[in-house]
């Protein structure tokens, strides 16, 4: 099916007459040409948000009388690299203020426009991935001409603002359900991380490290049981390792890596079952693991392996990334900057680590792999509510802004509400069969 096609059956939607987008906007581009404006907007997946000019976060010019100026009521286009759907945004713009020199400016050009609506218009269009694969160019990008060819509908002003105010409202209620969901999972991944710090290293956050240990527990050097490994690969045929703070040591193949591959893995460091890997450069940030793989790692990491049966190998993969392991791992780490700094081995191997009998080893890693069963369950079901909330927001946006609904109609009936408690009895319904 070409995108021609694609876009037409997205227009077929239409309850009214349709026009090309130049017949309500004008596409313009004010360069800020003498820093005539100083006030920094930026155009971000949530919307048009205030930023502030020495905020450098990004791939960001800090020329910025080479900006260009919006006004309030323009709509604002990324529309670059469209094959790619995360680069694209749609965006209204709240107040006056400068943005990037490569987006697409619109403005309203007939007192028929109500830019709201068709703000809420076009993102629903990019909602249904209609932009994406329209553009032309190597990196198929949509250009203003592009854009103004685009067919939009034509309500009369009143009907605009309507659906407008109703999508404010409606999306609104629902992004509020999509956040209290988002922020769940985050505290039950947050307490998780709590209890499994407090399992491993028998303390809190709150005390310094291995200060308050259980009874029966021992603190012990790293070098006692463990010692560096400097074997190499002689071919670099063996499966290539990456580690994560999150996911520890896992194999490179399963990642989404977008980093530079070296052309021979040749003497890189071979890894083994059961050994420690450490991230030399990213201790500081928890990157660190046990290996249930043979593989292969980078030359510049630390490779441990265990010499003594006096820890098991969980045990140390849960202990490595605890908030307490970091911190005093990022203590004892080298560097003239927070973010270049290196846990060396010496500094490792020199390390004290906690000791628990090989018993409570395992009564702990039983105790929180049951309680991550529960958790996780749990977790899964609130990110398939997520989901059917994002796939209603979606469907809302299309059925109002194509007319498919009669948004004065759908507020009387509190259809919204009667859908938000469907999608809870469908979750419900779900924890049951499960």
């Amino acid at each position: 099916m070409s995108e021609l096609t694609f876009l037409e059956k997205f227009a077929e939607k239409y309850a009214w007459n349709q026009a090309p987008a130049k017949r309500r906007f004008r596409f313009r581009k004010r360069v800020n040409r003498g820093m005539e404006e100083k006030h920094r907007l930026a155009l971000t997946l949530g919307g048009v948000i205030d930023r502030a000019l020495e905020d450098d976060e990004g791939l960001q010019s800090s020329d910025y009388s080479t900006y260009q100026v919006f006004e309030e009521s323009d709509l604002v286009f990324k529309l670059i690299d469209l094959e790619n759907i995360k680069t694209s945004r749609v965006g209204y713009v709240p107040r006056r203020g400068i943005m990037s020199p490569a987006y697409i400016r619109l403005q309203p050009s007939s007192p028929l426009t109500f830019s709201r609506y068709y703000y809420w218009f076009f993102y629903g269009a990019y909602l249904n991935n209609i932009f994406n694969g329209m553009g032309g160019g190597v990196r198929q990008n949509l250009t203003p001409t592009d854009l103004l060819e685009f067919p939009v509908p034509l309500p009369d002003l009143d009907t605009q603002k309507a659906i407008a105010d109703f999508l404010d409202r409606e999306t609104a209620r629902i992004d509020e359900l999509i956040d209290k969901r988002s922020k769940f999972a985050e505290l039950v991944l947050e307490r998780r991380l709590a209890i499994v710090s407090q399992a491993v290293t028998g303390t809190t956050g709150d005390t310094p490290w291995l200060s308050a240990l259980p009874d029966g527990w021992k603190a012990e050097r790293a070098k006692v049981h463990f010692r560096e490994s400097q074997e190499r690969s002689k071919t670099g045929e063996e499966e290539l390792l990456t580690v994560s703070h999150l996911t520890g040591v896992t194999k490179r193949s399963e990642k989404d890596v977008n980093m530079f591959m070296a052309e021979s893995n040749e003497g890189y460091k071979l890894v083994a079952p059961g050994e420690l890997v450490i991230n030399t450069m990213w201790a500081w940030m928890g990157a660190m693991g046990v290996s249930s793989e043979h593989g292969l790692i980078s030359p510049s990491y630390g490779i441990y392996s265990p010499i003594s049966d006096a820890l098991r190998s969980e045990f140390v993969d849960l202990m490595v990334r605890s908030k307490p392991f970091i911190a005093e791992a990022t203590r004892r780490s080298k560097g003239i900057h927070s973010s270049r700094l290196r846990l060396y081995p010496d500094a490792f191997l020199d390390m004290r680590l906690p000791i628990p009998p090989l018993e409570t080893q395992d009564a702990l890693l039983k105790e929180i792999a049951n309680r991550e069963g529960r958790e996780d369950n749990l977790l899964e079901k609130n990110k398939k509510a997520e989901a059917l909330l994002q796939e209603f927001r979606s469907a809302l946006i299309t059925a109002a802004v194509t007319g498919q609904i009669n948004v004065k109609n759908w507020g009387r009936q509190e259809e919204t509400d009667r859908r938000l408690d469907r999608i809870e009895e469908e979750m419900s319904i779900r924890e049951v069969r499960a």
